[in-house]
């Protein structure tokens, strides 16, 4: 059967009249690795009896009814078994390259260069010659898309242990000059405890060295003070010995906790549940920060705070002080050079329509408190009147990896959260009092 099937497959490539002509003499057709491997007879008497699959439950809309179970099977022991080498030419029959992501690993793709037809809008039919597409694991397809062309990095990090790419071309230009399809991608993997923008975690050195000054002379000395992080500096006693540093009081890194990203909701590709923040580190991200974010998406962030102490009452604080941490479009121009990075709010984030929502309550019906996009500047503090927010983000259909000067390699958002506790007032009014 390895003959057959070998045979089977050099008859594709190299083409004659009549599949006999294989084994006849002639020197314009005569293939001496088939002839040599089985005979011709026996060749013909196996192609008309094989049968891969059942001729009574056959797909009529499919050609290849008959061999379909054959293609599937060597096309799946090719994804088991890849080879791993720099680049991998892909001509008309395409199969996905597979690249195992392994647990507690982050996968980074990065797109040195990416040309993949024109972009005409973020909104309406902004991909009319062809687009890029990315899907991971146990995520619902939400069918945004990315072309034109750009001349710098982006970088995209997964979620999930499994990245699907897909790349549609519907034309392509003629004299090649432009429209055309062109790019270059890397990927490496990255260890969960390395990736602290997104998760947090690091480590944090506490700056406590400070040079003493003898009072005798009134003159810094060399001598350096240790405070000991894990003393009461308030109440507690110093030494007097200068000179003996212990190695754990002497910026001994300390592990700062994980950020706590909320609770996945079932079905949704990037809606998440907060509760409790008070004893937690939560953070609010946009889908594959820092990453490029996906397109035609719309993300939920539903904080609650569910044990308040009795009379008191609760209020949910987001902000981000730093502003390097937003970087959400917000202009539709793609060449020349941009005004500076700045923060823009409400209808000023209608130009591409990606941008973050901060309701007062826990559904899209309660008020508005903040409406903002762009980056580069702090995110004012959103507080919200009672113990429920909700945060939405959203982003347009279509997008390009090319972004006006000066571009950023962060993109998306990361906000903090605070709950702040404030005594309930009361007020009592005697009668006839106004």
């Amino acid at each position: 059967m390895n003959c057959f099937l070998r045979g089977l497959l050099v008859s594709g490539y190299c083409t004659v009249s009549r599949r006999r002509m294989m084994w006849e003499n002639s020197e314009d057709s005569y293939n001496s690795a088939v002839s040599n491997a089985i005979s011709g007879d026996r060749f013909e008497h196996i192609i008309t009896n094989i049968h891969c699959c059942d001729n009574d439950n056959l797909d009529t809309n499919d050609r290849f009814a008959k061999i379909r179970p054959l293609f599937d099977r060597k096309n799946q022991k090719c994804l088991e078994n890849p080879l791993h080498v720099e680049q991998h030419s892909i001509d008309e029959a395409m199969v996905p390259y597979f690249i195992p992501i392994y647990e507690g690993k982050t996968c980074s793709l990065t797109f040195d260069s990416f040309t993949l037809g024109r972009f005409v809008s973020f909104t309406s039919d902004g991909c009319p010659d062809g687009a890029l597409q990315i899907s991971e694991s146990n995520r619902p397809q939400v069918g945004g898309s990315w072309c034109g062309t750009s001349w710098g990095p982006s970088i995209y990090y997964s979620e999930t242990n499994s990245v699907s790419i897909f790349v549609s071309l519907y034309r392509l230009s003629k004299d090649q000059s432009g429209y055309n399809f062109d790019f270059r991608m890397e990927y490496k993997f990255l260890k969960k405890k390395s990736a602290t923008v997104r998760y947090g975690g690091g480590r944090s050195y506490v700056n406590t060295t400070e040079p003493t000054i003898d009072e005798s002379s009134n003159k810094n000395t060399n001598d350096i003070t240790i405070i000991d992080s894990s003393s009461d500096v308030s109440g507690g006693s110093t030494s007097n010995n200068n000179n003996k540093i212990s190695s754990a009081q002497a910026g001994t890194p300390g592990e700062d906790p994980e950020f706590y990203l909320g609770d996945l909701i079932t079905g949704t590709y990037c809606s998440r549940i907060f509760s409790d923040c008070d004893r937690k580190r939560c953070r609010l991200q946009s889908p594959n920060f820092p990453g490029v974010y996906p397109r035609n998406l719309t993300c939920y962030y539903a904080i609650r705070q569910h044990e308040v102490l009795p009379g008191r009452h609760a209020l949910i604080i987001v902000r981000q002080p730093k502003g390097q941490l937003i970087s959400i479009r917000s202009q539709s121009a793609l060449y020349g050079t941009a005004s500076t990075r700045e923060l823009k709010v409400w209808n000023a984030c209608d130009d591409v329509q990606d941008y973050v929502t901060v309701y007062d309550g826990y559904t899209t019906r309660d008020p508005v408190i903040l409406k903002f996009c762009g980056g580069g500047e702090a995110v004012p503090e959103a507080i919200s009147s009672g113990h429920e927010l909700l945060v939405e983000f959203s982003t347009s259909p279509y997008g390009t990896f090319l972004h006006p000067a000066p571009m950023q390699s962060l993109h998306g958002f990361q906000l903090e959260v605070e709950v702040r506790t404030e005594v309930i007032k009361h007020f009592y009014f005697e009668y006839g009092e106004r």
